[in-house]
């Protein structure tokens, strides 16, 4: 049978006068040696290549193992497959229930095949290969390379030059399908929800188009694959980062590093990044290569880092936003640089631009206080919005030494809560000037509706009429009676005690809980801590938005008499001493990203964590200050804030 296969394809040299001295013509055509008589000149026998140092062209027998190069291609035409089937089996299962499992199956049929492979490959039943030595692209095209002219109808030496380079991987991917076949509906129909069948009919197409790939296109694969398998990686990692829709970095670092499931398909990204550079450079310069490989996680990080610059509004918002802000002359919206990016949410954009729309275009301080305090009511009303409340609500006057009808708070009672609710404290914010009860209506509705607790909405007296300390007196005065008055309010004795407010409501409730012991929990959205306002966030947001440095200024006088009360305890409760902030209640502190109360409120967070009390910080990204009571507008920015608020006062009760 040997001899049969080395004569078939023999070329009868003597007809056309060739000498058997002569090197044969064309590229891979070459003589075999018998019994020391040498063949005419045809295609060798595979595993063979005609031996260019030898006059007479005769068939060397290829003993080589596969270079570190072509054992990376065999690896790359293997994880094609192997990828593919991760990516309909994902593709075609919309329920991800189970789906490791099928995941694993895919890869354990393509590792079997790899070892089956190998084995078949000879030296049969060895790991080690011989195959020929790749020179260059035309050795994977030899039928394109038959001698020419004179020999072309008789003389066809069509072979596999690079043995077993070319025909491997077709038997892998025949051992891959054919363990699909045994494994994959047995293991679907035992561990998973689905059949999986979509998947096993997408491998049935594509393993067959890998095998046209690799016939036409197997010498072309073979020295551009590192560069495919780079722009691959490069283009599927984007691809997976933008499928999220995300365009928050802090979001979208949460999304794909906290997720387990996200987190592999980002690794698996990196892992195929780091295979086309140790492919381009097969590792040769260790030091520099090794180098080159730390760089792989830098495209996801820069994707990452600059993904608001993806949101095809971006640009046009930022030239717009700009345009409001300059415009809204109330000294809500004035930026301090014309040509500075803020990452603006949508809805903030908004809010600025509906300001403008309702006529919102005197600053608090180039008014009377009776019309600035008016002008923050209507806002309040605008944007804060209305909810459903199921339950009682009732309005008290809290007997108080000072004021003499007493101090009027509203109660929230839901209509159905436990025997010992919560008793939750909450004071509004505006600067100690303006603001109101009213003003925070719909969200302490949504506490006693969500939490089930119920809520004490407090109206202390404001400034300049009262200066400080008068609405710390207030606010003091009414967390007293509600301790000793827990059952009139339709709690019990074993009900706790929050207090919270936002902005200079949130100074108030801050101090309340270094003054009075009792206090079972506190929440802080965006509190004024420090009167002396010198954060760098207070540098950074100067002119506004919302709180420029001029209004702050203008709060402020009206509301100290001199500079030591500002820096008081009272004023500035961030100056607390580490003992008292050891004995403060659990915390939860919400932030403003765009407001310069922002880094003095971290610090008065991160203050309390160091001195051992439990204190959460939520930022939240693209808002402004007083966004978080007017729910009405910023629906998906208040969401999640109003939703840990609600959680937070059910863990303390």
């Amino acid at each position: 049978m040997l001899k049969l296969l080395i004569l078939f394809p023999v070329i009868y040299g003597v007809s056309f006068g060739q000498k058997v001295s002569e090197k044969c013509p064309g590229l891979y055509c070459g003589r075999t040696l018998e019994n020391g008589t040498l063949s005419n000149c045809g295609a060798c026998v595979r595993g063979y290549q005609p031996d260019d140092s030898s006059e007479n062209s005769i068939c060397k027998r290829c003993e080589e193992e596969p270079s570190f190069y072509d054992w990376l291609f065999l690896g790359f035409m293997a994880l094609l497959s192997l990828l593919l089937h991760w990516f309909f089996i994902d593709f075609t299962n919309r329920r991800k229930n189970n789906l490791i499992i099928l995941h694993v199956s895919a890869f354990i049929e393509s590792v079997l095949s790899g070892i089956v492979t190998i084995l078949l490959v000879d030296p049969i039943g060895s790991f080690n290969i011989r195959s020929c030595k790749v020179k260059q692209l035309s050795d994977w095209y030899s039928m394109l390379y038959n001698p020419s002219p004179n020999y072309t109808t008789t003389l066809h030496c069509t072979q596999e030059i690079v043995y077993p380079l070319y025909t491997i991987c077709m038997i892998y991917y025949a051992f891959s399908l054919l363990f699909m076949m045994l494994f994959r509906p047995l293991i679907s129909y035992r561990c998973v929800e689905t059949k999986g069948t979509k998947s096993i009919y997408a491998a049935l197409y594509f393993h067959p188009i890998l095998i046209v790939l690799q016939a036409m296109f197997g010498g072309l694969l073979y020295y551009a694959f590192p560069y495919i398998m780079l722009v691959i990686s490069l283009v599927t990692s984007a691809a997976h980062l933008a499928s999220t829709n995300i365009l928050e970095v802090k979001q979208l670092f949460k999304n794909n590093f906290c997720d387990a499931r996200n987190l592999i398909i980002l690794v698996g990204h990196w892992i195929l990044h780091a295979y086309a550079i140790i492919s381009m450079t097969q590792l040769t310069d260790l030091t520099f290569h090794l180098s080159l490989l730390a760089t792989v996680p830098l495209p996801v990080f820069f994707y990452i880092c600059t993904v608001k610059f993806t949101d095809p509004d971006y640009v046009e918002r930022q030239l717009q936003v700009q345009d409001i802000f300059l415009q809204a002359s109330s000294g809500y919206a004035i930026l301090g640089h014309i040509f500075m990016i803020i990452d603006v949410n949508r809805e903030t954009f908004d809010f600025f631009k509906k300001r403008t729309e309702y006529g919102f275009t005197k600053a608090y301080f180039d008014v009377p206080i009776t019309e600035a305090r008016e002008s923050s009511l209507r806002s309040a009303k605008l944007f804060s919005g209305s909810v459903d409340f199921d339950g009682a609500i009732k309005e008290l006057n809290i007997p108080s030494k000072d004021v003499k009808d007493g101090i009027p708070v509203t109660i929230y009672k839901p209509a159905t809560c436990r025997n010992d609710p919560s008793l939750f404290v909450y004071f509004h914010g505006g600067g100690n000037c303006v603001g109101s009860r009213a003003g925070v209506d719909t969200i302490c509705k949504i506490f006693s509706r969500d939490a089930g607790c119920i809520v004490v909405n407090v109206e202390y007296r404001l400034a300049p009429e009262f200066k400080f300390p008068s609405n710390h007196d207030d606010v003091l005065c009414v967390v007293q009676w509600v301790k000793g008055h827990k059952e009139e309010l339709g709690g019990s004795s074993k009900s706790t005690i929050g207090v919270g407010g936002d902005s200079a409501g949130g100074r108030l409730a801050a101090v309340v809980c270094h003054e009075e012991q009792g206090i079972d929990y506190q929440i802080l959205v965006y509190p004024s801590v420090d009167s002396t306002h010198s954060s760098p966030a207070h540098q950074e947001f100067i002119r506004g938005p919302v709180l420029t440095k001029k209004l702050i200024d203008w709060f402020i006088g009206n509301y100290f008499s001199n500079e030591s009360d500002k820096a008081s305890l009272r004023g500035s409760p961030l100056q607390n001493d580490t003992e008292s902030f050891s004995k403060l209640p659990p915390a939860l502190v919400i932030v403003a990203d765009i407001d310069p109360l922002r880094d003095n409120a971290i610090l008065y967070h991160e203050k309390m964590k160091s001195s051992g009390t439990s204190s959460e910080l939520l930022l939240v990204q693209g808002v402004v200050h007083a966004f978080f009571t007017m729910p009405g507008h910023f629906k998906e920015c208040c969401k999640k804030p109003i939703e840990r608020c609600t959680q937070f006062i059910k863990e303390h009760s």
